[in-house]
């Protein structure tokens, strides 16, 4: 591989004034395409692309915005390990089956390619609905294809289009792999490394899709927004009006909002509540999954740490889909009082599996679209603060009855 072009690269990397952090690119050994990626606190993800002999560089977009912490990248025999900090590149080059030179860039700038096609306002809004699974739907169109629906979630690492006999109606040209975990377990899935996503006014350019050719979660296939999009954009969740708005900057609305300040990590977003069992209060870090249809879940390790297990009331029982088509059964217990910034909901139904699911070291369970809907909210992206202001569904009393998950 030519390093000269590496450097150029970078360059390109660099031109708006930040900082490369390394001129020589190390090399490492693979026998597998197959990588793996440890960012900070985060678990080892297998999530990524599969190493590609076609394209030049590859680049893996790390967690945004969480100052400097140690990056480890796994192949199946080798790694490579940096002191990461916001706004860098960090390349490196991968020699697959002692043959093929594979230049790989680590980067944490954060960059988005959302626009909005209307040059007289810095934000626009896409109307959404919310169907009886508890999804929210935006209709939009991928590569000038017919319009279809795409569920938003948070919880999502990229965007995703499910279903049988898409991927030519959506012009997808299919040119990697990637590995997807899913309640039938770890997969193999092919990705399109550059697509235009159309909802409204907003466009998306350049963005991978993964495939998965499946009878799909949505009435004949349909898409999936994952939060990666989004990550150089101050993005409004507006429940009241049923929309999503896509600011530049942050809206003087603001200042009726309560700021809570959270964790991006590569798999999503983590943020603060506390659980208050009538006697005792603890806080916790909970993965904001708006993919989740109920309220609360607790990591049983969590539970077992806090005592919540022998201190909340059980009120009912559950089960939850888990890898390779497995179910894990769960109680659901009830919180007497939860608190998320200056906001206290009281008799909230949680979730407590048997078994800990948790993907990242500081998860400590996972907030559901059950709770997050009676929130308004602001997203800023690039300053990691979500505001927070109660909606007309703030009062609303909590089913307890669900029997599965």
């Amino acid at each position: 591989m030519n390093i000269s072009i590496i450097t150029v690269i970078l360059i390109l990397f660099c031109h708006k004034g930040s900082t490369c952090a390394q001129e020589t690119p190390k090399y490492i050994n693979a026998t597998n395409p197959k990588v793996a990626i440890k960012d900070g606190e985060e678990g080892i993800t297998r999530y990524w692309n599969h190493l590609t002999k076609n394209k030049f560089p590859i680049v893996y977009d790390l967690a945004k915005n969480q100052g400097e912490r140690q990056v480890t990248f796994y192949t199946d025999i080798d790694s490579v390990s940096f002191k990461v900090t916001s706004n860098a590149a960090y390349p490196f080059n991968v020699i697959l089956d002692r043959k093929d030179t594979i230049a790989v860039i680590l980067s944490t700038f954060t960059t988005s390619n959302l626009r909005i096609d209307n040059t007289n306002n810095s934000a626009d809004s896409i109307p959404f609905s919310v169907n009886k699974n508890k999804q929210i739907i935006l209709k939009g169109s991928i590569n000038n294809s017919a319009e279809i629906d795409f569920v938003f979630d948070l919880g999502a690492r990229i965007t995703f289009l499910i279903g049988n006999n898409l991927a030519q109606k959506n012009q997808l040209i299919l040119d990697g792999y990637m590995e997807d975990e899913s309640s039938s377990g770890l997969s193999t899935e092919k990705i399109s490394s550059k697509n235009t996503l159309r909802f409204g006014n907003i466009k998306v350019e350049n963005t991978p899709i993964c495939y998965i050719e499946d009878i799909g979660f949505l009435k004949d296939g349909g898409g999936l927004i994952g939060f990666n999009i989004f990550q150089g954009k101050i993005l409004e969740i507006d429940f009241d009006k049923q929309l999503l708005i896509i600011h530049d900057s942050l809206p003087d609305k603001k200042a009726g909002y309560t700021p809570l300040p959270f964790k991006q990590t590569t798999g999503g977003m983590y943020v603060p509540i506390t659980i208050n069992n009538g006697a005792k209060e603890c806080v916790g870090w909970f993965f904001f999954d708006t993919g989740a249809d109920n309220e609360l879940t607790f990591d049983s390790k969590f539970a077992l740490k806090e005592k919540l297990d022998i201190t909340l009331k059980e009120i009912g029982s559950a089960v939850i889909g888990s890898n390779g088509n497995r179910v894990i059964k769960a109680s659901v217990l009830e919180v007497p009082k939860l608190t998320i910034g200056n906001f206290t909901l009281e008799d909230v139904p949680a979730l407590l599996p048997e078994e800990s699911n948790a993907e990242a070291a500081i998860e400590d369970g996972v907030i559901g679209i059950g709770l997050q809907k009676r929130f308004n909210m602001i997203i800023d992206y690039p300053n990691g603060i979500m505001y927070l202001k109660p909606n007309k569904y703030f009062n609303d009393s909590f089913k307890k009855k669900t029997k599965r998950y």
